[in-house]
């Protein structure tokens, strides 16, 4: 069956979390940790200040959603697993967003740690808010193996070809700035 939290200011699993259904938090005060490994068919989490994940986090058949100020995956390399739409958002419109390895100055930081668990097999990553993003982006060099959409207010790729610092994917690259425009700096 399905387990849903409605509403909780934290939320730790300490151990495994094995859900036959759907896993859904629709709202989270401050943070949700899974220490241990976390299978559902259909992931949703949405808390306010930090999601973190200290092993592999699985949907295995649906989408694997993650809304929160800060995101962590420290279950190590290809620990973030699914084969639908992978979607990691900030819980505020305007939070801004790093992605990859700029020098960290969002408040939501994708880092180079938390790029390398994502598996690959994602039908697409979205990173950003789609409907309402106003906060700036800004992708430092970083590799990803699905389709990837980024969407903010505005968007800077910070690139360094000649020290191989670059944005790419094995697939396609999407960009949508909603107030602003898309910058690329080639340094």
């Amino acid at each position: 069956g399905n387990l849903t939290i409605a509403t909780a200011l934290n939320v730790t699993f300490q151990n495994e979390l094995a859900v036959t259904g759907a896993f859904v938090q629709t709202d989270g005060g401050n943070t949700t940790r899974f220490e241990g490994v976390t299978t559902a068919t259909s992931i949703s989490v949405r808390a306010a200040q930090q999601v973190f994940a200290g092993s592999t986090i699985r949907a295995t058949t649906g989408d694997l959603g993650i809304e929160s100020d800060e995101i962590d995956f420290f279950g190590g390399t290809n620990s973030v697993q699914g084969s639908a739409q992978l979607v990691l958002r900030p819980y505020q419109s305007a939070t801004t967003i790093d992605v990859g390895s700029p020098t960290p100055t969002g408040l939501l930081d994708i880092s180079d740690v938390d790029i390398n668990a994502l598996q690959d097999g994602f039908a697409q990553i979205i990173i950003g808010r789609v409907e309402d993003g106003t906060g700036a982006m800004l992708i430092g060099s970083s590799t990803f193996r699905d389709n990837v959409a980024f969407h903010a207010g505005s968007i800077t790729v910070e690139s360094n070809t000649l020290v191989g610092q670059v944005l790419s994917s094995q697939e396609s690259i999407e960009m949508t700035a909603r107030s602003g425009g898309i910058i690329t700096n080639d340094d």
